[in-house]
C-alpha cells in the first residue's frame, strides 16, 4: 500500500489536508467507477445481497488502494517545526468556533457530547514536548562553562575555574563513572553532588528562579552514619587530605562549621541531627526569584560554592538534592531541559538516585570532553567505560549520544600544521605573517632610534636655552659698560652612532633622516672666562642672533623626528593588527582543521565501541561462525550520524561581550567558528520530532471530529434511505482483534519466551563466576574495601583503584550476555512490529471503506458523507500510530527499569554481608572482611540470581499485559469511533429529522473553518 504523507516518517504535517477538506454547501461528486475498478468489483458479483464473509479480502484491498491513489490530498501544505505552532493556534481557534456552535443547541447534551467533550480536552492539551538532556563530563573539562555559554549566560553555573569544587559524575549504578573521573590530588577535595536541572522560563515576571531542593531527615541520617564510619575506622588520623576519612571530615565541617574534629571524634549522627540550622533545611525547598543576573548569581551561589570562609559559615551543597533552574534562554524555548550531572564519591542515597533517575530518561546524552584529549583517549570509543557502552546499548541510547568537544582553542599552530599536513595550505598566509613580523621588528627599532634622537635633540635644546639666558646676560653686563669675555668651551657629548643607525634602517622612503647635531656644534659652555680681549656689544650681539638660529633649527628637528615617530607608530599599530588578524586567520584555519579531523576520528571511535559489543557478542553465541570480517550493522551509517560539535566556550563568550575580566582576545573572526551557534540550533531541534508528533496528533485528532461533525450535519431529511448490514461492522472488528492478537503473541513471543530464556542462561553464568569475581577483590585496598561495604557495594575510591562497584562486577557477566539480544529486542524488534500493526490496522479500515463504497453503489442515494469518510482514514491511521507510539514509549520506559533490576537485586542480597564488614575493626579486620564477603557471595550466588531471573519474568509479565491491555482498549476505543462515523450512513426512522437547524448551523461553521482554511498557508 502506498505510504501516506502523514506517516511518522514523513518528518512533516498538513492541517488542510485532504480530511478537512468537504465543503457541506455543495456535496462532491460520487467518482465515477473506473474500468479497472469495475472489474475488481465483478470478481465479487456473485454475492451482492450479502457483503460479509464470502467478500473478497484481496479485491477490495486493490479498490482501497486505487482509492487512497484517486483520494489523495489536493490543497496540502507541509508543516514544519517552525510552522507547526502557528498550526496548532489555529486549530485551537478553530476549536472555539466548533465549541460556540454547539454550545447553542440542545444536541451537545445527546448526539454531540462525545464531540464536545474531546474538543474541550482537546483545547487545553500541551503539544509542546520536553526533551531532557543529560550533560556529563569530567574534572576539568568545562562543562559548566559549556553551559553558561549555550544558554547566553556568563556565570549562571559556577565554574571549577570560579568555585574551587571538583566534580565528577554519579549515573546509573555509577557505571558511567570509570572514564570521567580525574585521579589528580585536587578531585579529593570538598565537591558538590548536586543535579542541576535548567530549562526554560515561562513566568512573566521574572527572568530568573531556583528551586534549591534539600535532603531529607532519613537520607541525611543515612549519610552521617557513613561518614562516621569512615572517621571512626580512621585509626585517629585522616591518613591526607584525600582519604576517605579526610573527605568525610572536610563535608561534616562544611555542615557543621563550629564543630572540631576532636568533637566529631566523639559525637554521634544523633546528636548532629538535632542541630536546629541543619534540621530546619531537611526535606524543604527553598525559591529563588529576580528580575536581573546580578541579584539572582550570588543568591544561587551561596547555595552552591563551597569557598565559604572555614569554620564560619555552613555550606549548603551536601545537603541539595537537586537544583532547578528557570532563565528565559533561546536554547531552551523549544523545550530542552539541560541537566548538569556532577556527583562525588557521594554517600547520599537521594542524590545518586536522582542523578540515575534522570540519566535514565535522557532524551540525549552530550559528552563533554577537551578536544585536546578527547582522541588521544579515545574517548567515543571507551564511551565512560564498558559497563557504561553495554548500558547505553540496553537502552537504545547509541542514536542519542551527542559529543562535544570543548576548548577548541587551546591549539598549538605550529603543531597543527605539522601533524595534519597544512603547510600547502597556509604557506601564503605563514610568508605573509612572516613579512609582517619583519617588518613589525624593523619599525619598532626605527621608533626606539627616533626616540633616542629625540632625546638628544632635546638635550641640546636645553644647552641652547642655557647659552642664550648667558649671552643674554652678558649683553646686559656690556651694556652696563663692564668688560665681559668669552665663555670657555667644553668637550662636546653627542650619540655619533645614532644618525648611522637610523641612515642604515631602510625600511622604506617615507621617512626622513634627520641628522644628528654636529660634534663641534654640540658645546657646552663654562662660566668662567677663556682670558683674552673684551666681547664688544656688537660681538655679543652676533652671538645671541646665532644661537637664537640654532634653537629654531633644532626645534624644527625634534618636530619632525616626532612626525616621524608618530608615523612609525601609526604603521607599527597597523602591521601589528594586520598580522593578529593574519594570526587569527592561521589559527581559526588550524582550529577548523583539528575540529574536522577530531570529529572524523570520534565517529570512528564512536562505531569501533560498538562494533567491539557486536563482535564480542557474535563470538559469545557461536564461536564457530564468527567471522569478524562480516559487518554486523552499518556501522559506516551509525559514524555519520553521531553529531559531533567541537566549541570554544571562552570566545564565545568574548566575541558576545561577555568575560571581559579575561584579558586574552578570542581567536576567531567570526563567531560561527566558535562552534557555539551550532550547538544552540542542534539544542532547540531536538524536541523537533516529538513536537511534530504531538502536533500531528493534535490536528489528527481535530480533523477526526471536524469530519464527524460534518457526517452528523450531514443527516437530514433529505438524504436517502440506506442501512448497512451489521455484519460489516462484526467483520472489521474481527480482524483488529486478530491483528490485536498476532501483535502481542508477536511481542511475547519475542520477549517472554526468546529474550527470558536468554537472561535465564545469562542468570546462572553469572551465579557461576560471582565467587571468583568476588575473590578478584582481594587487591583491593582494606580503607576502600571498608568503604565500599559501607556504601552497599558501591564507591570511587580517591586512590588509583577509582570506581570500585561490587553488584555491577558481579552483574557484569549477566549484562555482557544479554545486552545485545536485549537491544535487538527492545530496540529494533519492538518498534518494528509495532509499526506493522499500524500499517495492519489501517489496510483493514481501507479495505472495510472500500467494501461500504461498494455497497453503497447499488443503491440509487447520493452520498456525500462518503468522501468524508474516506478522507477520515487518515485519522483514524493517526490513532493507531499514537497508540502504538504510547505502547513503544512504556515499553522502553519499562525495558530501561528491568535491565537495571538485577544489580539493585544484588545489592540487596549483599546488604546483610556489607553491614557485617562495615562493623569490623582491630587485628585481622580485612581478612574476616574478605571471608565474609567471599563467603556470602560463594552461598547466595545461585539464590540471588535465581530471584533475578523470577523477578524479571514477573516485569515481562506485567510489560506485556500492559500492552496487551493497550492494544485492546485501543482498538475498541477506535472501532467504536469508526462505527460511530459510519452510522451516519444510515439514513432510516426518525432519528434522522432530530436537530435539522444546529445541524444547518454547523453546517455553516465548517463551511467557515474550511473557507478560511482555503485561504491560509496551513
Amino acid at each position: 500500500m502506498p505510504q501516506n504523507r502523514n506517516s511518522p516518517e514523513s518528518g512533516t504535517l498538513t492541517l488542510y489536508q485532504s480530511n478537512l477538506l468537504v465543503d457541506l454547501s455543495e456535496a462532491p461528486q460520487i467518482p465515477q467507477i473506473t474500468e479497472g475498478r469495475r472489474r475488481l468489483l465483478v470478481k465479487d458479483s456473485t454475492d451482492e445481497a450479502q457483503p460479509g464473509p464470502s467478500t473478497s479480502h484481496v479485491a477490495f484491498r486493490e479498490i482501497a488502494e486505487h482509492e487512497e491513489r484517486e483520494d489523495s490530498p489536493d490543497h496540502a501544505t507541509e508543516i514544519n517545526a517552525d510552522s507547526c505552532d502557528d498550526a496548532v493556534n489555529r486549530g485551537r481557534r478553530i476549536i472555539d468556533k466548533l465549541l460556540k456552535t454547539m454550545s447553542k443547541g440542545e444536541a451537545v447534551n445527546e448526539e454531540l457530547r462525545p464531540s464536545y467533550k474531546l474538543l474541550k480536552e482537546l483545547k487545553t492539551k500541551e503539544v509542546h514536548q520536553k526533551s531532557i538532556i543529560g550533560v556529563v563530563g569530567g574534572t576539568g573539562v568545562g562543562k559548566s562553562s559549556l553551559i553558561n555559554a549555550l544558554l547566553e549566560e556568563e556565570i549562571l553555573l559556577p565554574t571549577n575555574a570560579s568555585t574551587g569544587f571538583t566534580i565528577f559524575i554519579i549515573v546509573q549504578s555509577d557505571h558511567f563513572a570509570n572514564a570521567l573521573v580525574s585521579n589528580s590530588p585536587q578531585c579529593m577535595r570538598a565537591c558538590t553532588a548536586v543535579v542541576t536541572e535548567i530549562s526554560y522560563n515561562h513566568d512573566p515576571e521574572y527572568q530568573y528562579i531556583a528551586e534549591i531542593e534539600f535532603i531529607g531527615f532519613s537520607e541525611w541520617t543515612k549519610e552521617l552514619r557513613i561518614l562516621f564510619n569512615d572517621l571512626q575506622h580512621a585509626q585517629g588520623t585522616t591518613r591526607g587530605k584525600n582519604s576517605e576519612a579526610a573527605i568525610a571530615l572536610a563535608k561534616m565541617k562544611a555542615v557543621y562549621p563550629g564543630i572540631t574534629k576532636e568533637k566529631l571524634l566523639t559525637a554521634t549522627p544523633e546528636s548532629l541531627l538535632r542541630e536546629q540550622s541543619v534540621k530546619k533545611l531537611l526535606g524543604t525547598t527553598v525559591t529563588i526569584k529576580e528580575t536581573n543576573g546580578a541579584r539572582f548569581y550570588p543568591k544561587l551561589h551561596r547555595y552552591l560554592d563551597n569557598k565559604k570562609e572555614r569554620g564560619k559559615e555552613m555550606e549548603y551543597w551536601p545537603l541539595i538534592k537537586v537544583v532547578r533552574i528557570y532563565c528565559k534562554s533561546p536554547a531552551l524555548s523549544t523545550g530542552a531541559i539541560i541537566v548538569d550531572l556532577p556527583g562525588s564519591h557521594d554517600a547520599n542515597v537521594a542524590r545518586v538516585a536522582v542523578a540515575e533517575e534522570y540519566m535514565k530518561n535522557c532524551n540525549a546524552l552530550w559528552i563533554v570532553a577537551p578536544i585536546t584529549r578527547a582522541v588521544d583517549d579515545k574517548t567515543a570509543h571507551h564511551l565512560l567505560g564498558e559497563m557504561f557502552r553495554r548500558q547505553l546499548l540496553m537502552d537504545g541510547g547509541f542514536a542519542s549520544v551527542v559529543f562535544v568537544c570543548t576548548k577548541s582553542d587551546d591549539v598549538s599552530i605550529s603543531e597543527v600544521i605539522s601533524s595534519l599536513g597544512l603547510e600547502s595550505e597556509l604557506a601564503a598566509k605563514t610568508e605573509s605573517s612572516g613579512r609582517m613580523e619583519v617588518k613589525i621588528s624593523q619599525l619598532t627599532e626605527r621608533v626606539e632610534l627616533l626616540k633616542q634622537s629625540k632625546s638628544n635633540y632635546t638635550k641640546r635644546q636645553d644647552e641652547l636655552d642655557d647659552q642664550l639666558a648667558e649671552w643674554e646676560e652678558m649683553a646686559e653686563v656690556a651694556a652696563a659698560g663692564e668688560d665681559v669675555y668669552e665663555p670657555t668651551q667644553q668637550s662636546p657629548k653627542a650619540d655619533d652612532d645614532l644618525a648611522t643607525q637610523l641612515s642604515l634602517l631602510d625600511i622604506d622612503s617615507d621617512f626622513e633622516v634627520v641628522e644628528e647635531p654636529e660634534s663641534g656644534d654640540e658645546v657646552a659652555w663654562s662660566q668662567a672666562t677663556s682670558g683674552g680681549e673684551p666681547l664688544t656689544e656688537s660681538q655679543i650681539g652676533d652671538k645671541i642672533a646665532e644661537i637664537r638660529a640654532q634653537r629654531k633649527q633644532n626645534r624644527k628637528a625634534i618636530a619632525d623626528i616626532e612626525k616621524d615617530r608618530a608615523e612609525a607608530e601609526r604603521r607599527l599599530s597597523r602591521v601589528k593588527s594586520e598580522l593578529a588578524t593574519r594570526q587569527r586567520e592561521i589559527a581559526a584555519h588550524c582550529i577548523r582543521a583539528r575540529n574536522r579531523y577530531s570529529a572524523a576520528e570520534i565517529r570512528q571511535d564512536f562505531a569501533a565501541g560498538l562494533r567491539e559489543l557486536d563482535e564480542e557478542e557474535a563470538e559469545r553465541r557461536d564461536p564457530s561462525t564468527f567471522d569478524p570480517s562480516v559487518e554486523l550493522r552499518d556501522y559506516a551509517a551509525y559514524a555519520s550520524r553521531l553529531p559531533v560539535f567541537c566549541v570554544s566556550s571562552r570566545s564565545y563568550q568574548k566575541m558576545q561581550g561577555r568575560l571581559r575580566r579575561e584579558g586574552s582576545e578570542a581567536m576567531f573572526t567570526d563567531i560561527a567558528h566558535t562552534g557555539l551557534p551550532d550547538l544552540q540550533k542542534h539544542c532547540m531541534k531536538i524536541t523537533q520530532s516529538r513536537k511534530l508528533f504531538e502536533a500531528r496528533r493534535f490536528l489528527e485528532t481535530l480533523s477526526r471530529v471536524i469530519n464527524s461533525l460534518s457526517l452528523w450535519a450531514l443527516q437530514t431529511t433529505t438524504a436517502p434511505d440506506f442501512a448497512l448490514d451489521q455484519n460489516i461492522f462484526v467483520e472489521l472488528q474481527e480482524s483488529l482483534d486478530e491483528i490485536v492478537d498476532q501483535t502481542f503473541e508477536d511481542l511475547n513471543t519475542r520477549l517472554r519466551v526468546n529474550l527470558y530464556e536468554t537472561y535465564l542462561q545469562a542468570t546462572e553464568r553469572a551465579s557461576q563466576l560471582a565467587p571468583q569475581t568476588s575473590m578478584g577483590w582481594r587487591s583491593i585496598h582494606w580503607s576502600t574495601y571498608r568503604a565500599v561495604c559501607s556504601r552497599h557495594g558501591s564507591f570511587h575510591s580517591s586512590g588509583s583503584a577509582g570506581l570500585v562497584n561490587f553488584n555491577g562486577d558481579l552483574v557484569e557477566p549477566l549484562n555482557r550476555t544479554i545486552a545485545a539480544p536485549w537491544e535487538q529486542s527492545f530496540v529494533n524488534h519492538v518498534p518494528a512490529t509495532l509499526a506493522n500493526h499500524v500499517k495492519a490496522c489501517a489496510e483493514e479500515i481501507e479495505i472495510f471503506h472500500a467494501k461500504v463504497k461498494h455497497l453503497t453503489k447499488r443503491s440509487a442515494g447520493h452520498f456525500p458523507q462518503l468522501r468524508i469518510l474516506r478522507r477520515q482514514l487518515v485519522n483514524y491511521r493517526g490513532d493507531f500510530r499514537g497508540v502504538a507510539n504510547n505502547v513503544e514509549r512504556n515499553i522502553s520506559t519499562l525495558q530501561k527499569d528491568i535491565n537495571r533490576l538485577a544489580e539493585s537485586l544484588v545489592r540487596d542480597a549483599m546488604v546483610p554481608a556489607y553491614d557485617d564488614c562495615a562493623m569490623e575493626g582491630g587485628p585481622g579486620c580485612y581478612a574476616r572482611m574478605k571471608a565474609t564477603i567471599e563467603e556470602h557471595v560463594q552461598v547466595n550466588a545461585t539464590t540471588m540470581f535465581q530471584s533475578c531471573a523470577a523477578d524479571v519474568e514477573e516485569k515481562f509479565e506485567e510489560m506485556m499485559n500492559f500492552a496487551e491491555d493497550e492494544l485492546q482498549n485501543a482498538t475498541e476505543r477506535i472501532f467504536g469511533q469508526i462505527k460511530e462515523d459510519y452510522k451516519f450512513l444510515v439514513q432510516e426512522g426518525s432519528s434522522k429529522i432530530k436537530y435539522q437547524d444546529e445541524k444547518a448551523a454547523m453546517k455553516v461553521t465548517i463551511d467557515e473553518v474550511l473557507r478560511e482554511l482555503r485561504g491560509s498557508k496551513y
